[in-house]
Formats: C-alpha cells, structure tokens, sequence
C-alpha cells in the first residue's frame, strides 16, 4: 500500500511550477530534491525507496516534455517546404 506520506509530498512537487532534476539525481541525491522543494520530512526506507520511484516517473515526464518542445522548435512543428 502506497503511503500517504510519500503520495502528500509527491502531490505538492507536482504543484509546482517545474521539476528541474533527472531520474539519475533523484536516486543519487534525494535529499537534494526534497531541500529544493523545500520537504522536511522523516521518511522510512519502504517510503523513501516509494518516493525515489514516483520522483523518478515524474523526472521522465519531465524530460519527455523538454524533449517534445525542442521538437517542436520555434515553430511549433511547422517545417519548411
């Protein structure tokens, strides 16, 4: 069963306006990601290992947005003939 912990404190990263680390730092450096977000909590190891992964998912997410508006480019998709 997921914690409601680690859901509470996905939910209010997902607020925010962006999240600007990789997959690799947020299973490297965790604490780092919590401090920008400015999360102070005592998490278990079960929650902490619960936290990497959804963090990690919306890392992904993230990245394949970047990766959609550079395709786009300045254009919006629209290429010339």
């Amino acid at each position: 069963m997921k914690s409601q912990k680690v859901h509470r404190i996905v939910e209010y990263i997902k607020l925010r306006a962006e999240f600007p680390f990789d997959s690799d730092e947020v299973m490297e450096e965790l604490d780092k990601v919590l401090y920008f977000f400015k999360v102070h909590e005592e998490l278990t190891e079960e929650e902490t290992k619960l936290l990497e992964k959804d963090l990690s998912r919306l890392a992904v997410e993230e990245e394949f947005r970047e990766a959609e508006h550079i395709a786009e480019g300045p254009f919006g998709g629209v290429q010339d003939e």
